[in-house]
């Protein structure tokens, strides 16, 4: 029954080009009887004679000159059903299934052996899966391995747990029309790994994420040029690795376990846009040199264990050599569970990036005044770990700031942070405000406060963790966000059945709500199932007050159609899924 698939598509096409045949000569037909209609309604009837007759040939002639107008047309129209109709049935099918996401054609891949065949040949559908291998198929890659089928339009490989010893042949025609690599979790031969390397010339990202990389007396393997590569990511606990690579196009960088080493990065500096940093700890010297030669970086991410003196270092060394910044991540990990607030960060330096969009830093206890960093581009921005003072004024200077996110800061009090923000940022999209805390902790009447947190009135995603905000002004919050599409709230002892009910009456397009350690019963979820006819996802976690049966009335909002993304913009990149053999 499956073999006959194919067969009924030919048959389809061939029955479709034969419609659209009898169509075209349908219309001809059509505009022959017309014509002579109104030939006879006009009292002139005569066969349709190409030639000019005397009396009616100025009609005639302006009749014919319709008819020649429509040809041209009539014959395009057939050369684009003949060109699609002749066209190779792999195009045909990856137009059909370019709007389908890849797990669908992958079934549609295993109905037979003929689908499976026309999937496999067609490039336009394997660049977006390829193939794993991983240890339930083989605990080792060596001379005697065989996959079992080779897609031959495939352009990207993972392993998975794989001791790679050797490959036999096979691998010298799956190399040369890679484009993307992925090594994972594996054990290989520093020799091996650069032999693989040097079959892949069309190699476009590499990912190398392999906790050993064994060493071997054997001789000195040359230089692996790979032009096309963009993106390389991998532990650098081994910098013989990196220095065997030549790279002249790198754009992306992401290192894991130490900062990458300058005589490479000396290679690479006049192409490299994006680099990740995760080092613990890290050589601030010889990092802080390699940065400053880094001209052309536009995002910089760097997670590293580092004292309060190096992290102001390096927050100068990128505000004063790196211009062209666009995103800005620096976390400093550090031993406290508690910041203490006692050093000064002095955020003038960072005015020198004028196209910073995003900036997110963190650290292990600053004092800073936002105001000072005066970067009209910003739309995102988190901070971690800071004592923010003069926030009357919450950056001012950058209208644009689309998300905004504090973690474990502290403010002067409740009610200057939330004008700030909603007065500065009426366009605001989402705000989180996790384990913060202010130097004033009064619960009072807001009485004015109304007009101002209606600014909140864009907001569309809203997160709430461990923060004593007053009662008061979480009711006032939360019934100023009426686009409000996803709710988070966990740890809060003040978030109940009445402001669940809040939630239920002004988030009228709410579709995410979760809710984690709070005090709230049964009736705030039949208020929920009642209330929030636009829920498609509903999650109580660990709620003191709340019974385990009564859950009936909630399956239909458990349809999990996916947490929806958090970021404002378009994710680019997708997660291919994989050809097992």
């Amino acid at each position: 029954m499956a073999e006959d698939v194919p067969l009924s598509m030919t048959t389809f096409l061939r029955e479709f080009r034969a419609d659209m045949n009898r169509s075209f000569e349908a219309v001809n037909a059509r505009l022959d009887s017309v014509e002579q209609q109104l030939r006879d309604l006009t009292g002139r009837g005569r066969p349709l004679d190409p030639t000019p007759k005397r009396g009616g040939g100025r009609r005639n002639k302006g009749r014919k000159q319709t008819r020649e107008q429509q040809q041209p047309l009539l014959k395009v129209q057939q050369q684009q059903l003949d060109a699609t109709n002749s066209s190779d049935p792999g195009e045909s099918l990856a137009h059909i299934c370019r709007y389908l996401p890849v797990v669908e054609f992958m079934k549609l891949r295993a109905v037979s052996r003929r689908w499976k065949q026309l999937i496999d040949e067609c490039p336009a559908l394997m660049e977006r899966a390829g193939i794993m291998i991983y240890r339930r198929h083989t605990a080792e890659l060596d001379t005697t391995y065989e996959p079992k089928c080779l897609p031959p339009a495939v352009t990207r490989l993972l392993t998975v747990n794989v001791d790679i010893i050797s490959v036999a042949h096979w691998w010298s025609t799956v190399g040369q029309r890679l484009v993307h690599l992925e090594l994972f979790r594996e054990t290989i031969q520093e020799s091996v790994l650069l032999d693989l390397l040097s079959q892949t010339p069309r190699l476009k990202s590499l990912r190398l994420i392999i906790p050993v990389i064994r060493s071997n007396n054997a001789k000195s393997h040359d230089i692996v040029q790979l032009d096309n590569l963009e993106s390389l990511q991998g532990y650098n606990h081994n910098d013989k690795i990196l220095l065997k690579l030549y790279c002249p196009r790198l754009k992306q960088l992401t290192c894991y376990r130490g900062e990458p080493a300058k005589q490479w990065l000396d290679t690479t500096k006049d192409t490299l846009e994006e680099l990740n940093v995760q080092a613990f700890p890290i050589n601030t010297v010889n990092f802080f040199a390699t940065l400053v030669e880094l001209k052309n970086i536009t995002k910089l991410k760097i997670q590293a264990a580092m004292t309060s003196k190096e992290f102001q270092e390096m927050m100068i060394v990128i505000g004063t050599n790196m211009p062209k910044l666009t995103s800005l991540i620096c976390l400093q990990h550090s031993s406290k569970e508690v910041p203490l607030f006692r050093s000064y960060l002095d955020l003038a330096c960072m005015r020198s990036l004028t196209k910073l969009e995003n900036l997110q830093i963190g650290s292990d206890g600053f004092v800073i005044d936002c105001n000072l960093l005066q970067i009209g581009a910003l739309q995102k921005v988190c901070f971690v770990g800071f004592s923010l003072i003069n926030s009357t004024k919450f950056l001012s200077t950058s209208p644009d700031i689309r998300s905004a996110s504090f973690g474990q800061c502290r403010f002067d009090g409740w009610l200057e942070m939330f004008v700030a923000i909603a007065a500065q940022h009426p366009s605001l999209l989402r705000l989180e405000i996790r384990s913060c805390s202010v130097v004033d902790d009064v619960d009072f009447p807001f009485f004015n406060l109304k007009p101002i947190m209606q600014n909140f009135k864009e907001l569309r995603y809203l997160t709430l963790s461990r923060t004593k905000i007053p009662k008061t002004m979480l009711k006032l919050l939360l019934s100023c966000c009426p686009k409000v599409v996803e709710l988070h709230v966990y740890h809060m002892n003040n978030f109940d059945d009445e402001l669940v009910s809040i939630v239920c009456q002004h988030m009228k397009h709410l579709r995410v709500l979760v809710v984690s350690e709070c005090n709230i019963t049964d009736t705030a979820k039949n208020d929920v199932t009642v209330n929030c006819q636009m829920l498609a996802q509903f999650d109580i976690v660990d709620c003191s007050k709340e019974t385990p049966n009564d859950y009936e009335d909630l399956t239909k909002f458990h349809r999990l159609f996916g947490r929806l993304s958090h970021n404002d913009e378009i994710n680019h990149y997708f997660d291919p899924t994989y050809v097992l053999f």
